[in-house]
């Protein structure tokens, strides 16, 4: 069960790595992967000193519904942005389209 645990918890981090490089381009890689890395671990540091905290100033329950929490303020945060993104996919596509010579998806028709 831990070898399994472990692969789970490790496996997704090539692919995000994969992913930044991609999105952020040549030029900007190596700003964009050092960025991430912070984002990624920096709260990991915080939310769990700061769980710690709350459960001795109040309740492991509390402490519970207070992290419950945070993925409802990351949709808040995000969500805002994906009409943004949804223009950058769509200018990717067509980019893609016509470095590989093929016509661009017609709309309506499943790619």
């Amino acid at each position: 069960a831990l070898l399994v645990a472990g692969t789970l918890s490790m496996s997704w981090n090539g692919l995000l790595i994969a992913g930044v490089a991609e999105l952020a381009g040549r030029e900007r890689a190596g700003t964009a992967l050092g960025l991430q890395g912070t984002v990624v671990r920096l709260p990991g540091l915080v939310i769990g000193v700061g769980f710690g905290a709350l459960v001795s100033f109040a309740s492991w329950p509390v402490a519970f519904a207070v992290l419950s929490l945070i993925p409802l303020a990351g949709w808040l945060v995000l969500a805002p942005l994906e009409p943004e993104e949804e223009g950058r996919l769509e200018a990717r596509r067509l980019r893609l389209a016509r470095t590989a010579a093929v016509p661009p998806p017609v709309e309506g028709v499943p790619a």
